[in-house]
């Protein structure tokens, strides 16, 4: 799935349970269940000022998630 703008969120949600609804995905990580759903429907990616953060609540650093990251900004992602 290609963001509408920032990172990709696919290898995000991939390391989520299938069966979590966008409220409990959204505190596991942190951020909004407006912005769960917003990355699950491909409306939004994930931006620059939330990729580390939501990288590392998964134990994870974002060049785990997404290979060209920092050398590409994530707005140009997508």
């Amino acid at each position: 799935m290609v963001a509408a703008q920032g990172w990709d969120p696919t290898p995000v949600l991939a390391h989520m349970p299938p069966n979590e609804t966008s409220a409990q995905v959204a505190t596991r990580l942190g951020v909004s269940s407006g912005s769960v759903r917003a990355w699950r429907t491909g409306k939004r990616g994930i931006g620059s000022a939330t990729d580390d953060r939501v990288a590392l609540e998964l134990g994870l650093h974002p060049s785990n998630l997404w290979p060209t990251w920092p050398t590409q900004p994530a707005e140009v992602i997508g």
